[in-house]
């Protein structure tokens, strides 16, 4: 069983929320959505949540692919606004996959677009944003509900958790002038996103187990536009465009 598993029994059983769990794989649990929206073409595939329920689930291999993006430059890891907003001007793309296995583009081959120009903290942003990217996506194909919540690695990247509100925010038009939270455990990082940012006060009636911190969605000119970019162009290849059911 995937060790997001253990957030499960901290949640109440009928909520709906949604957990990115990081590390060689990102994997994406939707608690309370559609198990119809599986597909298997897609590395789709209904897990078993703490209380005995299926739970929708999408995955990719985030680590393996962050890693071939970026590069091994111990600067890759630590990116900053900075070195996002240089990828954001130069335009630069990292397009699925690079991975061999696994994740909704496999047997894509990865194309990376205007990198030349890239130092090593606008790889490591370029990688950053293709994750974010990639969560996003499964996010919408599982119709993943909020909060969301970042388990694993990626909750240690600065930029990571920021970039995904911000996506997320995107997706809601009428939240982008509310407040949109990201909150992390200190002991074990984990991330919470919530896109319903006026959710009743009852989801937070209850301190989490341990202490949670706040990040908000980036002020990013354009951003949007990339994200049509890059989903267009990522997603109107094959094996993509027609995967295998």
């Amino acid at each position: 069983m995937h060790p997001t598993c253990v957030i499960a029994p901290s949640r109440p059983e009928n909520e709906r929320f949604a957990v990115v769990s990081s590390g060689t794989w990102t994997v994406v649990m939707a608690h309370g959505a559609e198990l119809e929206r599986l597909q298997e073409g897609r590395d789709m595939l209904a897990n078993i949540d703490a209380f005995g329920s299926p739970v929708a689930t999408a995955r990719f291999p985030g680590g393996r692919e962050y890693e071939a993006i970026a590069g091994d430059n111990p600067l890759t890891r630590q990116p900053t606004l900075e070195s996002l907003k240089g990828v954001l001007q130069k335009r630069a793309l990292a397009l699925p996959s690079f991975a061999g296995t696994g994740g909704p583009f496999v047997g894509q081959r990865g194309k990376l677009v205007d990198t030349e120009q890239l130092d090593a903290r606008e790889r490591g942003a370029l990688a950053t944003l293709y994750c974010a990217l990639q969560t996003d996506l499964l996010l919408d194909l599982l119709g993943a509900p909020s909060p969301v919540i970042i388990d694993g690695p990626l909750t240690e990247n600065p930029l990571y958790g920021p970039v995904l509100a911000t996506l997320r925010a995107a997706q809601q038009g009428d939240l982008k002038a509310r407040e949109t939270r990201t909150l992390t455990r200190q002991y074990s990082p984990a991330t919470i996103v919530p896109v319903r940012p006026n959710a009743p006060d009852s989801c937070w009636d209850t301190a989490p187990a341990t202490p949670l911190r706040l990040a908000t969605p980036l002020d990013l000119p354009g951003f949007e536009d990339y994200r049509a970019r890059w989903r267009a162009e990522a997603t109107s290849r094959p094996p993509y465009a027609n995967p295998q059911r």
